[in-house]
């Protein structure tokens, strides 16, 4: 497996294969010219940065921060014609995300040539027009885009829990029953990372473990209390087993083809996040609402023309805002 790699141009090495592959990508097969010497190579805030892999650079950029602002602006990216289409524009731009939300960065903006949008898009990119007066020279055809970074990315998450003992032993116990698509979700993820972003050195109590798994061969109620009693013995913590082919009927929904399935069906879209532990011990987390409004604090209800009334009244008796005071209680759907 090759290895890859992100360093800030500081060598002169570096700084000719930086040069190299942008000269080479960006400007002689465009007949432009390039200046090596360009000031703004040197800004203090302006960093150049390039990909290795094996020890080789194969594509560069650089990130100009605008700390006044907390966002950071992503100039000239380029990768060496024999290595594109091969997934490391996105390998780059992940390492850069990562570099920029460790620099306090919380928006990213890109002059994106007309080739180049639908790429930024399928990262999170959207149109946002953020200074026209840049859109000149070899900028004048491109479109301005921009993407909010996340305060942690779903690996973090991942890291998250797998640094936490007491969360793996729990999820062991949970894969040693065997269970067909098995996930545990509400408060054991969320509150790990509502925990986590305000700084809380001690776990946030869990009134039950919710574990759900999916089973339409086998509804019967009495099963799941089964599963509770032998998950009590295993671990002494309280349990809540749910078979989601038969919690439609409950809920009066429409049935229910997975247990993710199930869980896009809670009340709240960060209690829709959950994880499960493959054969292989992989991590895998289970948010089909995505993390955004769970990394960002944000509390909303999955369906608020149904369900506006229950999720009030969970809101209320939850408390979550007088445990975790920076989240941030809405009504509506994004």
């Amino acid at each position: 497996m090759s290895a890859i790699e992100l360093v800030r141009v500081s060598t002169p090495e570096d700084w000719e294969q930086y040069h190299s592959i942008r000269e080479k990508v960006l400007f002689e097969n465009k007949n432009r010219s390039y200046d090596r010497t360009h000031a703004d190579e040197h800004r203090p805030n302006n960093v150049p940065f390039l990909l290795k892999k094996d020890g080789l650079g194969i594509a560069t950029t650089r990130l100009d921060l605008r700390p006044d602002t907390q966002a950071a602006i992503i100039r000239l990216v380029a990768v060496v014609e024999s290595e594109q289409r091969k997934g490391y524009g996105r390998a780059l731009q992940a390492k850069i995300d990562e570099y920029a939300r460790s620099q306090g960065v919380k928006r990213l903006l890109v002059n994106a040539a007309p080739d180049a949008i639908g790429f930024y898009k399928k990262i999170g990119f959207v149109p946002e027009s953020w200074d026209p007066e840049e859109l000149t020279g070899i900028s004048k055809d491109s479109v301005q885009l921009s993407k909010a970074l996340l305060p942690m990315t779903e690996k973090e998450i991942l890291e998250l829990i797998k640094n936490d003992e007491w969360m793996m032993s729990i999820l062991r116990v949970a894969r040693s029953l065997n269970l067909p698509d098995w996930i545990i979700g509400a408060g054991f993820v969320r509150n790990k990372v509502w925990d986590h972003l305000h700084g809380y050195t001690e776990r946030t109590p869990l009134a039950d473990i919710d574990l759900i798994y999916f089973d339409p061969a086998h509804i019967d109620e009495s099963q799941e209390k089964e599963y509770d009693q032998r998950l009590h013995q295993l671990v002494d913590v309280q349990w809540s087993t749910k078979n989601q082919a038969r919690m439609h009927v409950i809920n009066g929904n429409a049935p229910f083809t997975s247990a993710e399935d199930g869980l896009a069906h809670w009340i709240e879209t960060p209690t829709c996040t959950g994880v499960t532990l493959l054969d292989n011990d992989t991590l895998q987390l289970i948010a089909p609402y995505g993390i955004e409004d769970l990394v960002h604090l944000r509390v909303r209800p999955v369906n608020p023309e149904k369900d506006i009334t229950l999720y009030r009244e969970r809101v209320t008796k939850k408390k979550w805002k007088e445990t975790w005071p920076r989240l941030e209680i809405l009504e509506t759907r994004a």
